[in-house]
């Protein structure tokens, strides 16, 4: 089983973090995709998701913007966006997301 998409890399999950992963692997879960959310969140997202107990539990990373983030990005946000195609080789990203499709009418 795949969860294709959970926010683990959120604060609310430093306590316990290792714990999720551990439970989720017994659950069955054998990989887990976590987007990021803004481009602030790439670079500890990318280097959690390379820890030994993440790469265990078959993180992934996709790194884009959550739609909601996007009124508040700072100016090295944006201009990071320059650099995601780089930035999604550089983490073997496995895809795009957030990428926004969630608030699309």
């Amino acid at each position: 089983m795949i969860d294709s998409h959970c926010h683990l890399d959120v604060a609310a999950f430093d306590a316990d973090r290792d714990a999720v992963l551990a439970r989720a692997g017994a659950a069955g879960v054998h990989a887990l995709l976590v987007p990021a959310i803004r481009p602030s969140t790439w670079d500890a997202l990318v280097s959690w998701a390379a820890a030994p107990a993440a790469a265990a539990a078959g993180v992934r990373v996709a790194l884009g913007i959550h739609p909601q983030v996007v009124p508040d990005l700072t100016p090295a946000e944006t201009a990071r966006l320059a650099d995601l195609p780089a930035a999604l080789t550089a983490a073997r990203a496995i895809a795009v997301g957030e990428c926004g499709l969630d608030g699309a009418t």
